[in-house]
């Protein structure tokens, strides 16, 4: 038996322990109502933890494990024993790192010095039992996973978690389903709730995803270009091009805030020359800004930081405007 499995199996047969507390539970799970049968049971649960034989010449403590698949031997002057089959760990109770493998075992993770990570991970490999190396807040962990667990969140489940949450909560605080306007006395809830969504989303947005206009994965920058520097061609006939380009992205600088999230990005060849080297960005800009339209960018950017394509952002994010990427890079 698989060392995570013979936990696992220990560990449910303790929580139903705990949840009998009527003769119908009794009778369903073959116990009765006896106190000193329950403590029998958490005795042998935990001398079955420590890797050692059990043994109890009741019949109805040897029933209650065999519905979990617990190995038992019945000897010849009627006594059972349970068998917890993890002889096998104590080959290694000589190693330094022994007193970290049995926590492994028993609460599903330790942290053991970085030396003792690969040995112990070794260990379980041999025990048939999964582990993975986790890190929080600056410790090595050594954690049990079961078959699919990838074992991180990824960055993307992270903020789509807190993207819900905000969601929640302007739905809350909002006078309607739109989030356009909040209920009177919460504008200050409401208007963090909306900074923490609009971030959110731009945020997932800069996470590498693909797009149905492109081959590869790209990221979305929402902003405006604030500024950038230009060069010139080493040709016969030589023209300026853009170098690179200031990007400030929105929802962080504005006028109305101290907060500045710039970043510097490349852009492609020729459509630096159509935007900036040609007046067309500062005529639209402009343009845009008299007639009350919005002067946000959208900018689509490869895996090498590069501008591959600008467009106006009409309107800003919605309920509903979400999902505009095919598929996210989880």
């Amino acid at each position: 038996m698989p060392l995570f499995s013979l936990h696992e199996k220990l560990n449910t047969a303790e929580k139903i322990l705990e949840r009998i507390n009527t003769t119908e539970d009794c009778n369903k799970y073959g116990l009765t109502i006896n106190y000193s049968e329950a403590l029998d049971i958490k005795s042998i649960i935990s001398i079955l933890r420590n890797g050692e034989d059990a043994h109890t010449v009741c019949v109805n403590i040897k029933n209650f494990f065999e519905l979990f698949k617990i190995d038992i031997v019945e000897s010849n002057n009627r006594c059972y024993i349970i068998k917890p089959n993890l002889k096998s760990a104590h080959k290694f109770e000589n190693e330094p790192w022994y007193a970290d493998l049995c926590l492994l075992l028993e609460s599903g993770y330790c942290t053991p010095a970085k030396e003792h990570l690969d040995p112990i991970a070794n260990a379980c490999c041999e025990l048939s039992f999964r582990v993975s190396y986790r890190n929080y807040f600056g410790l090595d962990y050594i954690v049990s996973c079961a078959e699919y667990d990838h074992c991180s969140l990824k960055r993307y489940d992270c903020l789509a978690y807190f993207l819900e949450k905000a969601k929640s909560e302007l739905t809350e605080l909002s006078q309607d389903c739109t989030w356009k306007a909040p209920k009177p006395g919460v504008l200050k809830e409401w208007s963090d709730a909306a900074f923490r969504y609009e971030r959110l989303h731009q945020m997932l947005d800069e996470i590498y995803h693909y797009h149905r206009d492109f081959e590869n994965i790209v990221k979305v920058y929402i902003g405006t270009i604030s500024g950038y520097e230009s060069g010139v061609t080493k040709t016969e006939n030589a023209y300026t091009y853009i170098n690179h380009v200031d990007f400030a992205v929105a929802f962080t600088e504005s006028s109305y805030s101290s907060l500045k999230d710039n970043i510097i990005l490349n852009i492609d060849h020729k459509l630096g020359i159509e935007w900036l080297v040609n007046p067309y960005y500062d005529e639209e800009r402009h343009r845009r800004y008299d007639e009350g339209e919005s002067t946000l960018l959208r900018a689509y950017v490869d895996r090498i930081n590069v501008i591959r394509r600008l467009e106006w952002v009409e309107k800003r994010y919605s309920p509903d405007r979400y999902g505009e990427s095919e598929q996210l890079m989880k």
